[in-house]
């Protein structure tokens, strides 16, 4: 069996009616086989679409029918495609090959997953274009998949069956508000007139929640429930319309203020450190020692600052055993940080400056270097290095550096 799967948040909230359609498409119940088909979680962002994906990859029945393997890869804005081929094919067959491109990866495994003759559970998440979904699509014909994506032309171009994931259900977005916390309320009421007031939005209610779970250890919880909704008054967060990306990010953004301050006021925490987190590219598993590079502080400090951050509900932060631990930023609160960057006018090109030099220092060429290190040279102005990458054939034809990540015109 061969599995690549995430681990749930620890206090995750069930969603029945998506997991059970997800079940009906994906899953023949009554003869135990799996269903070859492409289904598409379909909704904004925020909304829970990966949470759900990984949740039902975890469901005992679904596992024992997809017992030949479930395999994830991660897309995002600007994916390296032949980075998530070359991990596939290396988890098929424990080969680290080298490929000449994206196109001999592709025929690789496509010929591999021909010669196994299973049927795996491929799921492909955060998908923005329908080019990016292609590849995965081909090599796959055998098998089930299941993509997440907030465009509707990327589902109907798959010719996937679409499974909505709409506003959560009253006692589910109310239950996000309180299951961190030690025991369950007596009293649910004003949980569901908080989870209205965020209009039913995981992430807001993930941000809510982490607020209150850290305030209810040192006050009432009723005490903790009154302070934030005055906050939320104050800073004048109401119900408001999803379908207005422009009204919803603003929300989002003022939540996310109410999260700072309590970092600032409460945990007596500079936030500069996470503001400055906006110059990492959007969608990027950032190593920790980048993020301490960029914050000039030792490891400790990091990953002491990261688990607070985390805890707090602003990013994803996933320690490592025998790897070195990442740094996740969800898309939303990343356009957040890069709108901040400017208002605190914090000098980009210097904190790029910081994580080019630590790329740089590096003996090995990791993922993160090989994809972004010349995004990083590009906005800290460092014309030179550039000039003396474009002289590295070795370090180009490794073909891993991002698409998009250079303005032509600039080198």
């Amino acid at each position: 069996m061969t599995y690549m799967l995430n681990k749930l948040d620890d206090f995750y909230v069930e969603r029945s009616k998506e997991l059970n359609s997800l079940c009906n498409h994906l899953l023949d119940i009554e003869k135990g086989n799996p269903l070859r088909t492409t289904v598409a979680l379909l909704g904004p962002g925020g909304y829970g679409k990966t949470i759900h994906a990984h949740s039902f990859c975890h469901i005992k029945k679904v596992r024992n029918i997809y017992c030949d393997g479930i395999l994830c890869v991660e897309l995002g804005l600007n994916p390296n495609i032949e980075e998530q081929l070359k991990k596939l094919y290396h988890l098929l067959t424990g080969d680290d090959r080298k490929f000449l491109n994206e196109g001999e990866a592709e025929q690789y495994l496509s010929d591999k997953f021909e010669e196994l003759k299973k049927t795996y559970l491929l799921v492909i998440d955060d998908v923005w274009k329908y080019e990016h979904l292609e590849p995965f699509l081909r090599i796959s014909r055998n098998c089930s998949r299941l993509i997440t994506t907030r465009l509707l032309d990327v589902a109907t171009q798959s010719k996937s069956t679409i499974v909505n994931v709409e506003e959560m259900g009253l006692e589910e977005a109310s239950k996000i508000l309180w299951a961190s916390l030690d025991e369950k309320p007596v009293n649910l009421k004003p949980f569901e007139r908080l989870a209205e007031r965020l209009s039913r939005m995981p992430l807001l209610l993930r941000l809510a929640g982490a607020i209150l779970r850290k305030e209810s250890l040192n006050c009432p919880l009723d005490k903790a429930l009154n302070d934030l909704n005055k906050e939320f008054d104050r800073i004048g967060i109401k119900i408001f319309n999803k379908n207005t990306e422009e009204h919803l990010n603003s929300e989002v953004a003022k939540c996310i203020d109410v999260s700072i301050k309590y970092l600032m006021v409460e945990e007596k925490q500079d936030i500069r450190p996470f503001i400055q987190l906006g110059v990492i590219p959007n969608g990027a598993e950032i190593p920790i020692s980048i993020v301490s590079a960029l914050w000039q502080k030792d490891i400790h400090f990091t990953e002491k600052l990261c688990k607070k951050l985390r805890d707090f509900s602003l990013i994803k932060y996933q320690p490592g055993d025998q790897t070195e631990s990442f740094v996740f930023i969800q898309k939303i609160i990343h356009d957040y940080l890069t709108k901040r960057l400017g208002f605190e006018e914090e000098d980009t090109m210097k904190l790029n400056d910081r994580i080019a030099d630590a790329l740089f220092s590096q003996q090995n060429e990791d993922e993160y270097k090989m994809k972004y290190l010349l995004e990083h040279l590009i906005e800290a102005h460092r014309w030179d290095n550039i000039r003396e990458i474009f002289g590295n054939i070795s370090f180009l034809r490794t073909g891993k550096l991002r698409k998009n990540s250079c303005n032509s015109n600039e080198t």
